[in-house]
């Protein structure tokens, strides 16, 4: 549909000033309340919550997961290289091998399709 003169410029899209403001939640508020009363750091704060067997187990539980980032290591990308014994044989040498497999395991043993019975 083509847009019309008249339409105004905010017609579909992303708009400026859209969508839910942000307001720290009622956690989040407290515990930074509670970091500035006492004058330690919010991280020392949350281990406290966290170790604090009379505190509620919600309030526990959501400084647990605010430390998780800090205490346990992300999994990191590993790079695998993959090499063949194949690599080291003149094409002729591997023509060979080739004939020498049967023809109803070649798909099998060259591409790596499953056989019955393997």
């Amino acid at each position: 549909m083509p847009r019309q003169p008249h339409h105004s410029s905010n017609w579909g899209g992303k708009r400026p000033g859209a969508g839910r403001k942000f307001t720290p939640d009622k956690y989040s508020r407290d515990l930074v309340k509670r970091a500035h009363e006492d004058g330690i750091h919010p991280f020392e704060l949350l281990i406290r919550v966290v170790r604090d067997e009379g505190a509620a187990m919600k309030d526990r539980m959501y400084c647990a997961g605010m430390l998780m980032p800090y205490c346990a290591q992300r999994l990191q990308q590993t790079e695998v290289k993959v090499t063949s014994e194949l690599d080291g044989l003149s094409v002729a040498e591997k023509a060979e091998l080739l004939a020498s497999i049967p023809k109803h395991q070649r798909d099998a043993r060259t591409k790596g399709y499953p056989t019955l019975g393997a």
